[in-house]
């Protein structure tokens, strides 16, 4: 098989190849002198957080090489894609300055030294949350103002939601204030739609009721800009929470899904509004805090049943919902009004 040889026009050596009529030494030194790579490059990082300025938009970075080296690629890879490029060393002068040797080249390499001037500035979203921008509140409400109101818990799920949206990329996943006064806490929220979120999430866990409200704050490129106030009003009820309410034993349990009420007198079921209890309702404990273990030790009208705390027996009335066998080991809920099977 003959080797076709082919002359360069520009050099006139004979090559094997030519890429767009020329050589290989030709082509690259035309690549070369076309190259337009700076000796300074200028980097935008945001002193409030781990972003750089990339093509006026701010992303995320690990380390300031990553930042160097993105860059670097993006300048010589918009000269010419054909290039393959290697960072060679990093220099660091300052925090504000580094040196970097690359190489680059397609079939034959030339290096450089690069300067890197680091400006700190803030990033759009910092600024926004240091100036205290919001588009909605979340208006917290409870009931109650006992100890027991789950302030806590309600405060630790939309911390725990803040970040958690922020890691996953929504740039106005944060709180730009929290305001508390005796009726509640509210939260100053850079997105409506991340408080939306937070709200159906907190909807389904603590919940009495949740309404929404909406204030024209401006009118922009002719659409009229609102604000979005979501108030939610919460009890300090709990899944379990037993009381003494108009002579009766009542517990909770179901709270959340659809209310269930039962009297643990007769286990029937009943309707009562949660806010009338969370008023005047006597808390007496919690099924699932203050329970104590027992065993079933004989049935007939009557159910006898060893406490293992106290190791006394105790006899309750046989009720036909109740399923049990001798020997069976149960939870049992004692107060000053008696011991309920829970």
């Amino acid at each position: 098989m003959t080797i076709q040889k082919l002359l360069c026009p520009k050099c006139g050596n004979i090559t094997e190849t030519l890429t767009e009529s020329l050589c290989n030494i030709c082509y690259n030194n035309k690549i070369f002198n076309q190259l337009k790579i700076p000796n300074i490059l200028k980097v935008s990082l945001c002193n409030d957080c781990n972003s750089f300025l990339n093509n006026n938009k701010w992303k995320k970075y690990d380390s300031i090489n990553d930042v160097i080296s993105k860059v670097i690629f993006q300048i010589i890879k918009k000269e010419n894609k054909l290039l393959s490029i290697n960072i060679n060393s990093y220099e660091k002068i300052t925090d504000f300055l580094y040196n970097v040797i690359i190489e680059y080249g397609i079939n034959t390499y030339k290096s450089k030294k690069i300067e890197i001037r680091i400006k700190y500035i803030q990033c759009n979203t910092c600024n926004k949350i240091s100036g205290g921008y919001f588009e909605s509140i979340i208006q917290c409400r409870f009931v109650s103002s006992s100890k027991n109101d789950n302030r806590n818990k309600i405060n630790n799920t939309i911390n725990t939601l803040i970040e958690k949206y922020k890691k996953n990329g929504d740039k106005y996943s944060f709180i730009s204030k929290v305001f508390s006064n005796k009726n509640g806490i509210d939260y100053y929220i850079g997105s409506t739609n991340i408080a939306r979120k937070i709200s159906k999430i907190l909807n389904n866990k603590f919940l009495l009721s949740y309404k929404e409200s909406y204030t024209l704050i401006g009118i922009k490129n002719n659409k009229k800009l609102y604000r979005t106030t979501i108030a939610l009003k919460f009890s300090s009820i709990n899944n379990g929470d037993i009381f003494y309410f108009k002579n009766n034993i009542i517990m909770i349990d179901n709270l959340y899904t659809k209310s269930i009420i039962k009297n643990l007198e007769n286990y029937s079921q009943m309707s009562i509004d949660i806010i009338d209890i969370e008023k005047k309702g006597i808390y007496l404990g919690n099924k699932y805090n203050d329970y104590t273990n027992a065993i079933i030790t004989y049935i007939e009208k009557e159910i006898i049943i060893l406490d293992l705390e106290t190791y006394n027996t105790i006899s309750i009335k046989k009720l036909s919902c109740f399923n049990f066998r001798n020997g069976d080991n149960i939870h049992i809920f004692k107060c000053s009004y008696g011991t309920f099977i829970i």
